[in-house]
């Protein structure tokens, strides 16, 4: 069974955290809670759920991340709520698949569409 996890991006700091809790406040945008020292609520941040998944270097994939295939072509990392599944896509928005355990452990990650968000225009 996968680990329910997830990541948020503060776009006012630039830092990509993990929240202690996400919660409903009764709207359609959640809101992410930290530790209580730190006392602090976040809303409208971009959330990102864990894939389940790890690249060839072990580390955990997540929605938004962009992965370099090993023939150099990179893809973003979405998911596909009509299919029910995370799917990679081209930067072109040419190709997509659904992401499984042996395409990813093929993959690297080499970065984010929020904190490198060059890395969506290099090769198009």
């Amino acid at each position: 069974m996968r680990k329910i996890k997830f990541r948020a991006w503060d776009s006012k700091t630039g830092v990509m955290f993990t929240p202690d809790a996400i919660m409903n406040d009764g709207t359609a945008r959640p809101v992410l809670k930290l530790s209580k020292k730190r006392g602090m609520a976040y809303k409208d941040c971009p959330v990102m759920q864990f894939t389940g998944l790890l690249d060839k270097n072990g580390k955990e994939i997540y929605e938004g991340d962009i992965l370099e295939f090993p023939s150099g072509e990179r893809r973003k990392v979405l998911w596909q709520a009509t299919l029910a599944c995370f799917q990679h896509e081209a930067l072109d928005y040419s190709r997509w698949g659904q992401l499984d355990e042996m395409m990813a452990t093929k993959c690297e990650i080499i970065g984010n569409v929020y904190e490198n968000p060059e890395l969506l225009q290099e090769q198009q």
